[in-house]
């Protein structure tokens, strides 16, 4: 039986969690633990507001069964690095169409992303340009009621 995207969230949280003696960076470690843990716990929410075609989502999921493979193919550090970058990108969406208060964790894992340095708006990378303009305009036209412009902005 296939197990869902919020069981294998939480069960690769609490392998990080367990492997944070041994992680590099542990502080990444526990952004990305937490990140999944929100993910588990408010699921049918993200599911709501991201859709599982989105790359984003797609690109957690892959991440998450790496982490919970007895022996993860790529090395921790990477898989860590490209987790953040897709949390962020799914929790912002997630938050701009919520139109509401951030949680926590969802506070944490987009400022890291801020102000980490490692993505800045003026870089140019696809994942910045997704991060600070397609994932914001995206939401806008899709909220202004222009359907398929969204869908657009984001492709």
């Amino acid at each position: 039986m296939e197990r869902h995207l919020d069981q294998v969230c939480r069960e690769a949280a609490e392998r990080l969690r367990r492997a944070l003696p041994s992680v590099p960076e542990p502080q990444l470690a526990v952004l990305c633990a937490d990140g999944l843990q929100e993910v588990a716990e408010h699921y049918p929410e993200y599911r709501s507001l991201v859709s599982t075609a989105s790359p984003f989502m797609q690109e957690v999921a892959g991440y998450v069964t790496l982490l919970c493979a007895d022996k993860c193919a790529e090395p921790l550090e990477d898989v860590l690095f490209m987790l953040v970058e897709a949390l962020a990108m799914v929790m912002r969406e997630a938050v701009l169409r919520q139109g509401r208060a951030f949680r926590a964790v969802q506070e944490d894992i987009l400022r890291y992303f801020e102000q980490s340095g490692r993505w800045r708006p003026e870089e140019g990378t696809l994942v910045a340009d997704f991060y600070y303009r397609r994932i914001p305009v995206g939401v806008m036209h899709s909220l202004a009621g222009m359907q398929g412009a969204g869908d657009t902005a984001l492709a």
